[in-house]
């Protein structure tokens, strides 16, 4: 997939994006911490407001580039970087977007 918009809400008065504006697997932070994940017509939630900074850092520094395809691979590279509950979450995420991605493809190719 390709490299995600990230946004990062640091203000109570900063506004989440429309969702015209987004693309499938953008991500916008709220000053929570929590992560929201752009499905197209949905938003996914992570709950980013239980990672430490440095994980959250992980996080965006694991994803920028763009979403995984493996979820063995994923769970490899982030298992001692990352909490499990995020991580479980994470990969639920991912599933999701894959399964997006997929959809697309094959309505493209009818």
């Amino acid at each position: 997939m390709s490299a995600p918009n990230i946004y990062i809400l640091r203000k109570q008065e900063d506004k989440i994006p429309m969702r015209q504006e987004l693309s499938v697997g953008d991500i916008v932070i709220l000053q929570s911490g929590d992560i929201l994940v752009s499905l197209g017509d949905m938003w996914d939630l992570l709950p980013g407001r239980y990672l430490d900074i440095d994980e959250l850092k992980e996080f965006i520094l694991y994803v920028r580039s763009g979403w995984p395809d493996d979820l063995e691979m994923m769970e490899s590279d982030l298992k001692d970087r990352i909490n499990k509950g995020f991580l479980s979450r994470m990969s639920k995420t991912v599933e999701k977007l894959c399964h997006h991605a997929s959809v697309l493809t094959s309505t493209a190719t009818s």
